[in-house]
């Protein structure tokens, strides 16, 4: 194998491992963004409670449509003798996990910890729903204006001739415009478009200087910055502009949205949940992040020839498949 060929198997495989890393943090963002609407949008678990009532009540004597032979066993319906708390409960646990009834048996048995944390979740949703100006929400959930949970605060201007290149993102409306040696805002956090690129929202791990175009998120009353995050994600902000002549975004009217009155139990749930995941991506973003600087300093070395591959280098490590995380 000539020298050239091994250089581009060596950072063939580079770039594929990167790629893989990508794909692997779509998915886990994927999964987080289900999760939230799962829990907050569809409220799937609370109308599975529901449908668990009914099945449940279907098999008490001395109800006429009772057929006990027909709900028992089908999923989230009870099993002989079942009490309905059990039964609502456990209709909630599937479906929050994805698990059947055998499956969370299983994971009983197994994972008795883990187990007993899906159980408290379910726990915290209502079972039933209510009227009101949003549509249907889970009981209790009445509607409250955004400004309950989140604050818009004003990024500050920061000309391009007054940067000083250093280790923090520069975020304009159209995300990172470049980096600087000091920072507004202290990391993790949330910057919305303000101008331009209205509506836009970006998460940054990182300590940040957001300009004068956006706005960045400050949270109050129990909401965590990850549920604020997946929340605005939902509310449909880049359609808000109120300015014709330069897309604009007025914080006012994003504080008078009305939303849910959201569980605090349940919303720190969901931003324990999305921190495992956010580990996960942070783990792949830092493996990506090494491998990036590995390949662009081996590159100009490898085709200077400052340094050689063997000559016996025709083996290409095989590459994990991208799977459900």
């Amino acid at each position: 194998m000539s020298q050239q060929t091994a250089i581009a198997k060596i950072l063939g495989y580079l770039d594929k491992k990167i790629e893989l890393n990508y794909q692997i943090n779509q998915t886990l963002e994927q999964m987080a963004q289900a999760v939230f609407k799962s829990w907050f949008v569809d409220f799937e678990p609370v109308k599975a409670k529901m449908a668990a009532r009914k099945r449940w009540q279907a098999t008490q004597p001395g109800n006429e449509a009772a057929s006990p032979v027909c709900y028992a066993g089908e999923q989230g319906g009870p099993a002989a003798g079942e009490d309905l708390e059990t039964t609502m409960n456990l209709a909630a646990m599937q479906a929050i996990s994805g698990k059947n009834r055998e499956e969370l048996a299983r994971l009983q048995s197994e994972q008795p910890e883990q187990y007993a944390e899906l159980r408290v979740t379910a726990e915290l949703f209502p079972s039933a729903m209510q009227d009101s100006e949003l549509g249907e929400v889970p009981e209790g959930w009445g509607p409250v204006r955004l400004e309950r949970y989140i604050e818009l605060a004003y990024g500050k201007a920061l000309k391009k001739s007054s940067r000083v290149e250093g280790p923090y993102p520069v975020y304009g409306s159209g995300g990172i415009t470049g980096s600087h040696n000091d920072f507004l805002v202290p990391g993790p956090g949330i910057v919305v478009g303000r101008k331009g690129t209205v509506g836009s929202i970006y998460w940054e791990t990182k300590d940040f200087y957001p300009i004068d175009t956006t706005y960045y998120v400050l949270v109050k009353n129990g909401c965590s910055l990850p549920f604020a995050y997946y929340l605005l994600h939902t509310l449909g902000l880049d359609g808000m502009n109120t300015d014709a002549a330069v897309p604009g975004l007025n914080r006012n009217n994003v504080y008078r949205l009305e939303v849910p009155c959201y569980s605090l139990e349940l919303m720190e749930r969901f931003s324990l949940t999305v921190n495992s995941i956010s580990k996960m991506k942070s783990a792949s973003n830092n493996e990506t992040q090494s491998l990036i600087e590995l390949r662009d300093t081996l590159l100009p070395k490898l085709l200077s020839g400052e340094l050689t591959l063997p000559a016996t280098e025709t083996q290409e490590p095989e590459l994990p498949k991208v799977a459900n995380v």
